[in-house]
């Protein structure tokens, strides 16, 4: 979730600089459909998974960060401007937003009450280990395909490097759907 998460962030933002021209400001706001998400679904997404439980959100989660991941890419590779890319932008925010407070649920809710500082610390370091994890997966495959001498290298980079993203993405869903059903239920259990 986090290795597609910076990833994808980390090229995004250039990708509005180097081929729509825009300066850092107008990149960074770009963003904010994607980012806005958490302020709106995290809550929303924590509440349902605390009723439902936290392996659908982790899964549906990831499927839409994954459709979103391959939308974006076969988007920039065809040219689209930043409208055609929102959408994709949205739905890969939200699918994030879903994944996110149930998958840190999960962690601590599958161990006793005295691991979870414990299970929560691990969560993090993990967190930003598979943060970046995913930059440098993206960076290497952007390097092998494009570069920053013109957009249209630079697109060529990106575009192969949202496919990497896409691809860590689906594997972090397949590892999702290997997610026990009810995670709190399995702690109890032990």
């Amino acid at each position: 979730m986090f290795a597609s998460l910076y990833g994808t962030m980390f090229f995004l933002a250039q990708h509005f600089q180097n081929v729509d021209g825009d300066g850092p400001l107008a990149a960074g706001l770009k963003l904010v459909p994607w980012t806005a998400t958490l302020m709106v679904c995290a809550p929303i997404a924590g509440a349902l998974a605390d009723r439902y439980g936290e392996k659908a959100f982790v899964v549906g989660g990831l499927a839409l960060q994954t459709a979103a991941s391959a939308w974006v890419a076969l988007a920039v590779a065809g040219g689209a401007g930043y409208l055609e890319l929102l959408p994709a932008l949205v739905v890969g925010g939200v699918g994030l937003t879903m994944a996110m407070p149930a998958a840190q649920k999960a962690v601590v809710a599958a161990v006793r009450p005295e691991e979870i500082g414990q299970a929560s610390g691990a969560f993090m370091v993990l967190r930003i280990f598979g943060g970046v994890f995913g930059v440098a997966v993206a960076v290497a495959v952007f390097a092998g395909v494009g570069g920053y001498s013109s957009p249209e290298e630079f697109t060529a980079g990106f575009a192969a490097a949202m496919w990497a993203v896409t691809a860590i993405a689906s594997a972090g869903l397949f590892a999702a759907l290997a997610m026990p059903a009810d995670v709190e239920e399995e702690a109890r259990v032990r």
